[in-house]
């Protein structure tokens, strides 16, 4: 029920002048051509026609990848959101196949690290655009699994990227053609070690009379005659245990 009221400045206080019970009293009469509109149902359909704001895109990527707050930022300034957020599905599901939905974070570190530094250092040397980027997400995700999983090096990961730059192929497939994979049989990296140590007499000496910082330089030889594709730590590993250290 409604009413219209008036003032008395006399009393200062406002008095009903006529009472309204229903909406004919306030002139209001519903079209019988009109359907009624439901304005939740339309808001709610409105909002799902709305682009998602950077700041939700921020949030999510927060959320759902433990992306930090700057590669967050970053991503979504680059205009990368929905390039990352199809690459970390992809992990996200290889995760969750495995058994293991832990080391999300690590992932969404690794792969921010190769997004926003790595490759965007490849494409300018190549004079490239990320808009022109052969590479698939799902690739970029395979990628990204190859350097966590250890099956390339550091090295040897930066020239698969630009391989993959370069012709948007497969990087299991590139890495097998160009021999990039990282050597993990033992017999190969024992008899690496045992060449270097009789080639390199002089320094071998030094090491067992207390020099151990050239074990380093070892491993670099290692590294260098095995064109990268050596585990480093199993490279010094084995160099100790043939040199008694």
């Amino acid at each position: 029920t409604g009413a219209t009221r008036g003032w008395d400045e006399n009393t200062g206080k406002t008095f009903e002048q006529r009472s309204k019970e229903n909406s004919a009293d306030y002139r209001y009469f519903p079209e019988p051509d009109l359907p009624p509109l439901h304005l939740a149902a339309i808001r709610e359909q409105e909002k799902a026609r709305l682009p998602e704001l950077p700041s939700a895109k921020r949030a999510r990527l927060m959320d759902e990848y433990q992306f930090t707050t700057d590669d967050a930022k970053q991503i979504v300034n680059n205009g990368w959101t929905d390039y990352a957020d199809q690459t970390m599905s992809e992990l996200k599901a290889w995760m969750i196949s495995s058994g293991n939905t832990t080391e999300i974070s690590k992932l969404s570190k690794l792969a921010s690290g190769w997004l926003l530094s790595k490759l965007p250092a490849i494409l300018t040397q190549k004079e490239l655009a990320f808009e022109n980027l052969r590479i698939t997400p799902e690739n970029f995700a395979e990628f990204v699994k190859l350097v966590n999983d250890g099956a390339v090096s550091s090295t040897n990961a930066q020239k698969l990227l630009a391989l993959m730059v370069d012709t948007g192929a497969d990087p299991s497939q590139l890495m097998e053609d160009h021999h990039l994979g990282q050597i993990s049989d033992p017999k190969m990296i024992t008899e690496t070690v045992e060449r270097l140590i009789a080639q390199n007499p002089q320094q071998t000496e030094q090491i067992k009379n207390g020099e151990e910082k050239l074990v380093k330089w070892f491993v670099g030889c290692v590294m260098k005659a095995t064109e990268g594709r050596v585990n480093p730590e199993l490279a010094e590993q084995e160099l100790k245990k043939q040199l008694g250290l």
